[in-house]
């Protein structure tokens, strides 16, 4: 699997779902800012087989030369998905035909030819199976029923579905935004940063130690910028930090744990889903930060739980509708994160092996 953070891969579920309408608008909105490369990505199952699309086919899967082909799109002028990308404002825009057993080769190749570090708006669904981008979004009509075969493969991937009908999309376009070289969505939500003052093993502010010349919190705060309405860090010493734009909320009562951090950041937060996360975790993987918002639908918290059962709950999705039982529980003297849990309905979401919350 090739890591790329600067990629957007957008699919679809099915024909005619508004994968390139999309595609095009997000390049309008933003190819003012960045010189966005467009790419599309055909995937051949097997050279001369017959059309997966059925019928007569238009030769494309016919007529490809080697195990792969690149080219690149120079007229904006035609009625092509490549020349609509190119007259939507992207600065490059290239056409990737590949076997669907050389794809990996075939992207590799891509991500040789395009612009370095240019933010790249990719359609395929194919490409997901070879690409970990920052972002895979899906496209789907409301009536469609059934998923194509391609979509099948990656649905389960895919980090939103984008609702479409009659020519509009639910997450709109505006909701995404390419920020500090990784793609974001911006979720109906808040993400809380817990900033708890002195480490007792290490005795310094972890908050404040520095990664490559950046403290962990502003790296946190920088992958989570984009993605979330409204960002708060809740700490007992609120005058360590100073970012624009984000609320920073001292513990209600001083010296109580990370509960009490919690509770007193929920209590200011705007939005009812709300995701908590360690000042420690700078590098989290934010496709499984969706997955646990997409899971909080129908539950009060969401923990992920990694290894030999091991719970993380800060690193978790907490409903506003819990503060009083969070209040509850440190009136009783409890400061233990999960101590609420068994007075809620909390879904316990495993992880894979390959998934790490750092």
């Amino acid at each position: 699997m090739i890591r790329v953070p600067h990629i957007l891969i957008i699919g679809s579920a099915g024909r005619n779902s508004g994968k390139t309408l999309l595609t095009t608008a997000i390049i309008r909105r933003l190819g003012n800012k960045f010189p966005l490369v467009g790419l599309k990505v055909t995937t051949i199952r097997e050279r001369g087989g017959a059309c997966p699309r059925g019928g007569k086919g238009c030769g494309v899967c016919s007529s490809l030369e080697g195990d792969f082909q690149l080219t690149e799109e120079k007229n904006p002028d035609l009625q092509k998905d490549t020349s609509r990308l190119l007259a939507a404002g992207a600065s490059r825009v290239f056409w990737l035909r590949s076997l669907r057993e050389s794809l990996e080769s075939a992207m590799k190749h891509f991500l040789e030819t395009a612009p370095e570090g240019c933010p790249i708006v990719c359609e395929s669904n194919s490409a997901r199976t070879v690409v970990d981008p920052s972002l895979f979004l899906m496209t789907k009509r409301n009536d469609e029923k059934e998923n194509k075969a391609s979509a099948k493969d990656v649905l389960h991937l895919a980090d939103a579905i984008i609702a479409f009908e009659e020519n509009a999309f639910v997450p709109s376009p505006d909701d995404i935004s390419f920020i500090n070289g990784n793609w974001a969505l911006r979720e109906r939500a808040a993400a809380i940063i817990l900033a708890g003052g002195k480490s007792a093993r290490m005795g310094v502010d972890k908050s404040l130690l520095e990664i490559q010349g950046k403290t962990m919190i502003r790296r946190l705060y920088e992958r989570l910028q984009g993605n979330f309405e409204e960002i708060i860090i809740s700490s007992g010493e609120p005058e360590k930090y100073a970012i624009p734009g984000v609320l920073i909320v001292p513990d209600q009562t001083p010296d109580q744990g990370p509960l009490m951090g919690i509770v007193s950041a929920m209590e200011r937060s705007k939005h009812e889903t709300n995701f908590v996360v360690a000042c420690d975790i700078p590098d989290m993987d934010m496709h499984i930060v969706r997955k646990m918002l997409r899971a909080s639908e129908d539950f009060d918290a969401v923990v992920p739980v990694s290894g030999t059962d091991k719970m993380e709950p800060l690193f978790a999705v907490y409903k506003k509708k819990t503060l009083p039982l969070i209040r509850e529980t440190l009136s009783r003297g409890k400061r233990k994160v999960r101590d609420f849990f068994p007075f809620c309905n909390v879904k316990n979401l495993k992880l894979d092996e390959k998934e790490s919350i750092k």
